[in-house]
């Protein structure tokens, strides 16, 4: 045989296997059936302890893994609330239900195809064993884990003694909680005043007082649990020594005692003041748990006695006194002097305002953001309920921040005199106030003392030093207060202690929405709620101007041109649709990588026999 033979024989052979190996599906070749099967072929269970939820079947029994051949996938597991709410109603704490299978929610395209063909063969339909909690099935709690030891003087009275005792924690006893109740519980406990009594009279140092439990603290577990056994205490007495229990403020040494202020007017009541009521002191050569609470006792007669005087700034005593917590034991003792104050006697000054204007203070300096804001400072004068700062950039469109007595830190209601700088920024929460900001027109509304009403308008406008507070020439101003401001006005600093409102009166450090006026606003002014930080902090975001132009942009001039080289009144042809394109463009016919591969090979040796003959010619 010649070699250009040989040569091509070998070739088909080495192409023919790589033909026969390579995979070939028909095309429309149906896709292959599947059958599932599960791993478990047991029934489901789930369990209802207390709260008889059908959601809790779908959240845990609602899908699960199937087998088949190649591989597994997730299925839906269908269950009738129907039936489900049927069972209940009558009463079964025991039952079977019957599913059904189902897709889940996210599938892959090929089973959803199998499925819809009808090519998934699943097994037996799911069957799911619910067990409800009888009504009437409680779990006992009856071990207490620790001695419970109350610490009480010999004078303590039993309703002192048991007025943080109302409770007591339990267990249940080992393997008694097959509803999976909480591992301890508390319940609330009637302590046997007879056994308190009787320990207190026989001098013992210790003794032990029972009780009864009742239900449980956790309104949630009432009717599913009960506690069994009689609660037990042991009381310890401590006696009182004969030396007193000397009390001090630690920081009495820097600090000194407790000086404070008040504003009022000629006509103020003792009783309208607002006055520190209380201190914790510590006991001396004690540890910071040996505090104790006194009340603060200011002198009435020296408050009225200085008011009379016509003065225009007097002092009232003070002194301690046993707090209203205190027990009737503790004041005795008071009493006797075996419980003694070692601290300065606390002072009041008391200024008296005659001014007819209300007088505060505005300026413009650095909020808590760190932009410029207003700020206001003016004394909280006795019977203020509320002050309204307002702040405007035209006279017309006015920002308002209401504050209360409630709203100021402890050191300012020491002092008597408020101070804040606002956070002045737009709705997306940019700065009103900047440095080439012409004027800033500022007001105070007071509610409550003589001083009620608006105040004038005042203009801020920015100087070599700062910015200036002076009088606003169209001003109208005509329900009181807004005077000429305060002598001594502050610095051009902002106050290091700054207020921050008390959580129990819901206000934030920021702008708080307008409160009500005790003035309607005049003709074209709309008071305008500041706004909050709290949108802030959640890190909204407003849309941008330059988002706002991109969405407007017209055509591009490249189009424009291309109109306008248009024949006038030409109509342009309509887009060819997808389909009419792809009927004009027909794709390729699909060549398997076999047959190319065959292709190639059977070139190579049509290319190599060609030259094998012209060689053996030219030979």
């Amino acid at each position: 045989m010649k070699f250009l033979h040989q040569l091509t024989l070998l070739s088909l052979c080495a192409v023919l296997p790589l033909g026969m190996v390579c995979p070939v599906r028909a095309e429309g070749e149906p896709p292959q059936a599947r059958v599932y099967r599960a791993a478990d072929d047991s029934p489901y269970q789930i369990r209802f302890n207390r709260d008889i939820d059908f959601g809790l079947i779908t959240r845990n029994i609602g899908e699960d893994d199937f087998y088949w051949d190649s591989g597994s996938d997730t299925f839906a597991l269908l269950w009738d609330e129907g039936e489900f709410d049927a069972a209940v109603g009558r009463g079964e704490t025991a039952f079977t239900m019957t599913g059904e299978y189902g897709l889940p929610g996210q599938s892959s395209p090929e089973l959803a195809e199998l499925w819809d063909m009808g090519l998934v063969t699943m097994p037996d339909p799911p069957r799911l064993l619910v067990h409800i909690r009888p009504r009437d099935d409680q779990t006992v709690y009856s071990v207490q884990d620790e001695e419970i030891i109350w610490k009480v003087r010999e004078d303590t009275l039993f309703e002192d003694a048991v007025r943080y005792q109302d409770t007591l924690t339990l267990r249940p006893a080992e393997g008694a909680n097959p509803y999976q109740d909480p591992a301890s519980l508390d319940f609330c406990v009637t302590w046997n005043r007879a056994d308190y009594e009787a320990g207190i009279g026989s001098g013992a140092e210790t003794f032990t007082i029972s009780g009864i439990y009742g239900e449980p603290d956790w309104d949630e577990m009432k009717g599913w649990a009960r506690a069994e056994g009689t609660a037990v205490a042991a009381v310890a007495v401590e006696r009182e020594p004969g030396e007193p229990l000397v009390y001090r403020d630690p920081a009495a040494d820097d600090l000194g005692g407790m000086v404070c202020a008040a504003y009022v007017t000629s006509g103020t009541r003792f009783d309208e003041l607002r006055l520190p009521e209380e201190a914790t002191l510590r006991l001396v050569d004690g540890t910071y748990q040996d505090t104790r609470r006194f009340a603060y006792r200011w002198s009435r007669e020296a408050f009225e006695a200085g008011i009379k005087s016509g003065a225009e700034c007097f002092t009232v005593p003070g002194s301690y006194a046993p707090h209203a917590a205190w027990t009737g034991g503790e004041k005795q003792r008071w009493d006797d002097g075996l419980i003694l104050v070692d601290m300065p006697v606390p002072e009041l000054t008391v200024h008296v305002l005659r001014d007819r204007e209300f007088p505060f203070t505005a300026d413009v300096r650095i909020n808590s953001y760190g932009d410029l804001g207003p700020y206001f400072a003016f004394p909280w004068v006795a019977g203020m309920e509320k002050a309204v700062l307002a702040y405007s950039l035209d006279n017309e469109t006015w920002y308002e921040e209401p504050w209360s007595w409630d709203d100021l830190p402890s050191d300012q209601r020491q002092s008597g005199r408020f101070e804040y700088t606002l956070i002045a920024a737009d709705e997306d929460y940019n700065p009103m106030i900047t440095e080439s900001t012409a004027v800033l027109y500022v007001k105070v509304t007071v509610v409550g003392s003589p001083f009620a009403g608006v105040t004038k308008v005042f203009d801020l406008k920015p100087s070599s030093g700062g910015w200036d507070m002076t009088p606003h020439d169209d001003n109208s101003g005509d329900h009181g207060g807004g005077g000429q401001g305060e002598n001594d006005r502050p610095g051009k600093e902002e106050s290091d202690d700054a207020p921050e409102r008390s959580p129990e009166t819901g206000a934030s450090s920021g702008p708080k929405p307008a409160g009500p006026t005790s003035e309607p606003p005049e003709s074209g002014q709309t008071p305008q709620p500041l706004p909050s930080h709290e949108a802030d902090q959640t890190g909204g975001t407003a849309k941008t101007d330059l988002a706002s132009r991109e969405d407007s942009v017209g055509p591009s001039s490249e189009a424009a041109s291309e109109k306008e080289d248009a024949a006038p009144g030409s109509v342009p042809d309509p887009p060819a649709s997808p389909v009419a394109a792809a009927a004009s463009n027909p794709s390729p016919p699909h060549v398997p990588g076999f047959a190319a591969a065959t292709a190639a090979t059977a070139a190579l040796v049509l290319g190599a026999a060609i030259w094998s003959h012209r060689h053996g010619k030219q030979k």
